[in-house]
Parts: C-alpha cells; structure tokens; sequence
C-alpha cells in the first residue's frame, strides 16, 4: 500500500495499492492496539473546552462500539489513509486464523479486562471483495453511524470554530 492524495473530493490522503489482487485475496494485514479504556483518550474539545487533547482524531481510526469502553487501533503502512466510500467499497475487514503471527483468537471470547495490554495481540485482514487493480484506491464501508456522525460534523462546522486565522483574512 503506498499513500497519495485521495480521488475523493476533500478526503486527504487515500491508500492505493501496488499490484492487483483478486477478490477473497489479503490485500493487507494491520495489528491492533488495544485501548480497554477509550475515554483516556479524550475527545474533540469545542471552544471553551480544555480537552483538546487529538484524542478524538485517534478515535477516528479505531474500530469500537458506543456501548463499550474498548478500542481497537489498526496500525501499518497505509492503514489509516482507507478512505470510506459506500458505493467505492473494493475490501472488508476480517479476523486472521487463529494461528496467524500477532493473532490471538482466544481473546475474542475472554472479556477485555483480562486482556494484556504490553503487546498487541489482535490483528484484522484487510481482504478484496472484487478485483483490484494495481494503483487502485483501497476503500471501506465504515458503517451508517460514522456516515451520519460525519453529515452532523458538517453541518455543525464553522469557519468561526477554526482556532487559528487563516493568511489574508
């Protein structure tokens, strides 16, 4: 995978790969980095607030649920920089075997707090769910929650809530 600006309109950086897969081939593998308590990473502070921590832009590559306090954190070459596009979606993500390298299945059926936190232990596949050509954009389906949460963020958006000034006024 090899990052570059996104065929998204507005979205950043997009991940592309290098060569072709076929779909049900790994494109990519990401271990995970456990957060058991995601509120220690904070939130996206408004004006006024303390918290500014960035922990809010951390969160937005986890993978979690709004009911639990646990978090799952892919990290790797490109990982971060798969963009979402619902219509676009070229890969799923999916558990390893039980046997493959860092991933330790037995940890999906032990609640969290039993987890040890000093080495990753969990990993996902990332795997194609059609044909993918080499220097294609990789895209996910991030979920109807994130696509609502993101709507809400635009419409709410300001340019009064930009905390530095922009050159020229």
């Amino acid at each position: 995978i090899k990052t570059a600006p996104s065929t998204i309109e507005g979205a950043g950086r997009g991940a592309f790969v290098t060569r072709g897969f076929e779909a049900g081939e790994i494109v990519t593998t990401s271990p995970l980095i456990h957060v058991l308590n995601k509120t220690m990473l904070g939130r996206r502070g408004v004006r006024g607030d303390a918290d500014h921590s960035g922990g809010q832009l951390l969160m937005n590559y986890c993978f979690s649920h709004p009911e639990i306090s646990l978090a799952l954190c892919p990290y790797g070459k490109g990982i971060n920089s798969i963009n979402h596009a619902p219509d676009k979606v070229n890969i799923r993500v999916e558990w390893p075997p039980h046997q493959f390298l860092n991933h330790n299945s037995t940890l999906l059926n032990i609640p969290p707090s039993l987890w040890s936190t000093s080495k990753p232990q969990l990993s996902l596949h990332y795997v194609a769910t059609k044909p993918i050509r080499a220097g294609d954009e990789l895209f996910l389906d991030y979920g109807q929650e994130w696509q609502r949460a993101w709507e809400d963020h635009i419409v709410a958006w300001r340019l009064s809530d930009v905390s530095f000034l922009l050159p020229h006024g």
